[in-house]
């Protein structure tokens, strides 16, 4: 699991500023490359696994529903990302997303194999969508796919982050490490499931 890389990458597309044509076509090939390594890691996908099952357990679902603890586990988790090497403002912005899915936070168990297609689907996604910026005779319509597809790029990547960075961490953040790796995982599912998943 590359945690180095992914902080890299989560970073690099935040710090974006009034990108040139260059740099999105630059940053999309980075993250469609990372992703697509870290749908192949299996190593990955056996953390995601075991952290899915622990959505059942009294002390994860006790921080979900409380706000108060939920508080106290982001105060710690944001000290964690910025270890890991994601830039604080990365990590403030995460932690936001996270916080977004609290509410819904899936009660069901995660399918693997489905995410791992989800998250090649990204890949796939990003990497044509460079090109075509490359080619685009419309370059301003292009541009806004392009911006589209990173920022769900970043909230991919981000969770992945998140779920590595936990990971490590697990021995000394306890059951808050579950509730982080759960959320990195559901901010992974919320932009590669397929939109007819649930029709």
């Amino acid at each position: 699991m590359r945690l180095d890389t992914l902080a890299s990458t989560t970073n690099d597309i935040l710090r974006l500023r009034n990108p040139t044509q260059a740099d999105l076509m630059r940053v999309l090939t980075a993250a469609s490359s990372e992703l697509r390594m870290l749908a192949e890691d299996d190593e990955f996908f056996s953390h995601v696994q075991r952290a899915s099952v622990s959505r059942e357990t009294d002390e994860v679902r006790r921080t979900f529903d409380e706000l108060a603890r939920f508080e106290q586990f982001l105060e710690q988790e944001g000290p964690v990302l910025v270890a890991a090497g994601v830039d604080p403002n990365a990590a403030a912005v995460l932690l936001r997303q996270a916080s977004e899915l609290r509410q819904k936070a899936r009660a069901t168990r995660l399918d693997a194999q489905e995410l791992r297609a989800g998250i090649r689907r990204l890949s796939e996604e990003a990497g044509c969508v460079a090109d075509e910026l490359e080619r685009a005779k419309d370059r301003t319509k292009q541009r806004e796919v392009a911006h589209d597809t990173l920022g769900r790029v970043f909230k991919a990547i981000g969770g992945a982050t998140m779920v590595v960075a936990d990971t490590w961490a697990s021995a000394t953040l306890g059951p808050f490490a579950a509730v982080s790796i759960i959320l990195g995982t559901d901010m992974m599912r919320d932009v590669t499931e397929r939109k007819d998943a649930h029709e």
